[in-house]
């Protein structure tokens, strides 16, 4: 990864943060991130790498981004996403 990018260090951030409080962590079934709204895209391409056989993380990633508006209609959203 290119440490020069700025993109680049913050996904390694992330994968950092990743590491020191949910790696290898077998009682988490599941992980819920809050991230602020600017973050999203930065997020979204965290997950998309880390979901291919170039992630660096232990754990299987399976993603999935569904947009949603509030917390009133992420449940609406979920279901009425196709995939």
């Amino acid at each position: 990864m290119n440490e020069h990018n700025p993109i680049a260090q913050l996904v390694l951030k992330i994968q950092q943060a990743w590491m020191d409080k949910v790696a290898n962590k077998p009682t988490f079934k599941f992980v819920s991130v809050l991230i602020k709204p600017e973050e999203s895209r930065v997020y979204e391409g965290f997950c998309k790498l880390e979901s291919t056989a170039n992630g660096r993380l232990p754990e299987v990633f399976v993603t999935q981004l569904t947009a949603f508006t509030d917390t009133d209609t992420f449940s609406g959203a979920l279901r009425s996403h196709n995939y």
